[in-house]
C-alpha cells in the first residue's frame, strides 16, 4: 500500500491505521477508499455494524474532498463513490435501529448518483422503518424505473401498496367508527347557590323568627336562656318572677281586691259634719 499520511484515530481500534490516515494526493485517497470500503464490506458480513459505520465515514470525508475539487471528471468519479460510501453506512445505521440517520444517508446517496438504484432501494427500507410508506413506495418505484427488470424491487412496490392500503382502510373506519359514535351528553352538574346575608336586619329577622319559635311551645328559642327567661311551673316566664310560698301567703293573708259593700262605707259627712274641718275636695 501507498504510505499514507496520518491524523489522529480512535485508540483501542483495530482500524486506527487507516481511520487515522490522512493522504494528501489524489491517488493515495482512492487507495484509501478501497481499503475502507473491503473492511466495511467484512464488517457488515460479520453484522459489526459500529466497525461498519465508523469505516464508511471514514470514506465519505475522504471522499467529500475529492468531490469538491475543481477537477469536473475527477469530481463526477468522486459523486458516484460517495454515494456507494452514503448508501453502505445506510444499510449500517438501519441495523443499528438508526432509522432517520440511515433515510438521510440513503437521500444523499441518491442525490450524489440519481441513477444509483441501491441508493434509491435503501432510501426505501429506511422509509418504511419510519412508517413513512407513501415516500418509500416512491423511492422503490423510482429504483424500478431505472430497472424494470428487477423482481426483487418489483415485490417491495407491492408489499409497500399494500400496507399503504390497509393504512387507508384503517382511517376510513376509524372516521366512520367516530361519525357513527353518537355524541355523549353533557355532564350534569349541581349548582348550590348560597345566600348568604349579613348586616343588623338579618341578625334582627333571625333572632325574631327564633323567639316566635320558642313562644309557640312554651319552650325557649335559641337564644332567650341568655334573655332573662325562665321555666315556671312548666311556663315560661321572666327572671325575676317569684312565686310565693305557703308561709309567705299566710304572712301577708289575702291580698287579693273586693268588692266594697255600700252598707258599711264611711262618708265624708259621716266623718267631719259641713263646714268643720272639710277641705273644698271632700
Amino acid at each position: 500500500m501507498v504510505s499514507l499520511g496520518f491524523s489522529p484515530g480512535i485508540p483501542g481500534s483495530v482500524h486506527n491505521d487507516v481511520l487515522s490516515a490522512n493522504p494528501t494526493s489524489s491517488q493515495d485517497k482512492y487507495n484509501l477508499i478501497e481499503e475502507l470500503k473491503r473492511r466495511g464490506r467484512a464488517a457488515v458480513t460479520s453484522k459489526n455494524y459500529p466497525d461498519a459505520d465508523i469505516l464508511y465515514g471514514k470514506g465519505v470525508a475522504v471522499l467529500q474532498t475529492l468531490v469538491d475539487s475543481a477537477d469536473e471528471e475527477e469530481k463526477a468519479k468522486a459523486k458516484k463513490d460517495i454515494a456507494i460510501l452514503y448508501s453502505n453506512r445506510s444499510l449500517s445505521l438501519l441495523q443499528l435501529g438508526k432509522s432517520e440517520d440511515a433515510r438521510y444517508d440513503a437521500q444523499k446517496a441518491t442525490e450524489f448518483d440519481p441513477t444509483y438504484i441501491k441508493g434509491y432501494w435503501r432510501l426505501g427500507q429506511a422509509l418504511v422503518s419510519l412508517s413513512r410508506n407513501t415516500e418509500a413506495l416512491e423511492a422503490y418505484e423510482a429504483a424500478f424505473n431505472l430497472d424494470s427488470s428487477n423482481k426483487a424491487l418489483k415485490k417491495e412496490c407491492e408489499k409497500v401498496r399494500v400496507k399503504i392500503e390497509q393504512e387507508k382502510l384503517l382511517m376510513e373506519a376509524s372516521a366512520e367508527e367516530v361519525a357513527t359514535t353518537p355524541a355523549l351528553p353533557p355532564p350534569v352538574t349541581t349548582t348550590t347557590t348560597k345566600k348568604v346575608v349579613t348586616g343588623t336586619k338579618a341578625t334582627k329577622t333571625t333572632t325574631s323568627t327564633n323567639k316566635d319559635a320558642g313562644m309557640k311551645d312554651g319552650t325557649f328559642g335559641k337564644s332567650e336562656h341568655v334573655r332573662g327567661y325562665k321555666i315556671v311551673n312548666g311556663k315560661k316566664t321572666s327572671y325575676f318572677h317569684h312565686e310565693q310560698t305557703e308561709e309567705e301567703k299566710r304572712l301577708i293573708g289575702d291580698i287579693a281586691p273586693k268588692k266594697i259593700d255600700p252598707a258599711t262605707t264611711v262618708t265624708n259627712d259621716a266623718v267631719a259634719p259641713e263646714g268643720k274641718d272639710r277641705s273644698a275636695w271632700n
